[in-house]
């Protein structure tokens, strides 16, 4: 059941990255919040009268708080990072569909910049349930300073939480020992890191140019359309 227009109160702030913070927030009347990984609820912030803005929570259903993991960009985003501690603000959802089926044995989740919001939710809840798939994240971002989750994305790496992670630096050049790339995602590059594109199912999340650019490459690579998925912003 979904759990529309309740408040939520701002618990604690952690920065992840430049310009991203993660917001934790428990609801206000004390009752649970049930939601699946990869789902968004839309928020209304105080400051802003008359507008909401969808946000992708970052955190797995097993964990106590509800985060949001938010890039300042525009006055929204900007207002809801500027939030308060202990503010209420309101959430509806929550909403969406953008998690893999239980029968997935191998998942390959591309990400470009706060775009991998969705997959951090759901690895985290893969890797604590019963099915164990294959779990492969490409991300790519501008520079290293922009990788949200980068240490507990590297710990999941490390203790075999995600099978196979490849980061992509599109405006850097550098040598930075976990960084795989310094370029811009393509046919030449998934080919390398997926050596082949199988019986796979592909998860895209970022800008609408990232994943249109993406679900291109891939469909020319011989991917069928319905082993696709895709979630964007503007």
């Amino acid at each position: 059941m979904e759990n529309k227009n309740r408040e939520f109160v701002l618990v604690s702030k952690k920065d992840e990255a430049e310009n991203i913070a993660s917001l934790f927030f428990k609801p206000a009347d004390g009752a649970g919040f049930n939601f699946i990984a990869g789902q968004y609820v839309s928020v209304k912030v105080p400051s802003i009268v008359g507008r909401s803005k969808c946000y992708t929570i970052s955190s797995s259903p097993n964990e106590k708080l509800i985060c949001l993991t938010v890039k300042r960009q525009g006055v929204f985003s900007s207002a809801l990072i500027d939030t308060a501690i202990n503010d209420k603000l309101i959430f509806g959802g929550p909403y969406g569909k953008f998690y893999p089926e239980e029968n997935c044995e191998d998942i390959v989740f591309i990400a470009g910049g706060i775009g991998v919001t969705p997959f951090f939710s759901v690895i985290k809840e893969k890797i604590n349930s019963k099915a164990k798939p294959k779990l492969t994240l490409l991300y790519s971002n501008k520079t290293i300073s922009g990788i949200a989750f980068f240490d507990e994305l590297n710990d999941l790496a490390k203790n075999k939480g995600i099978d196979k992670l490849v980061y992509f630096l599109t405006q850097e050049k550098g040598k930075h020992p976990l960084v795989q790339e310094y370029s811009r995602m393509n046919k030449e590059s998934l080919k390398k890191h997926l050596v082949s594109f199988g019986k796979r199912n592909y998860y895209l999340c970022g800008s609408i140019q990232f994943v249109n650019a993406i679900w291109k490459d891939l469909k020319e690579s011989g991917v069928p359309e319905e082993n696709i998925f895709t979630e964007s912003f503007y």
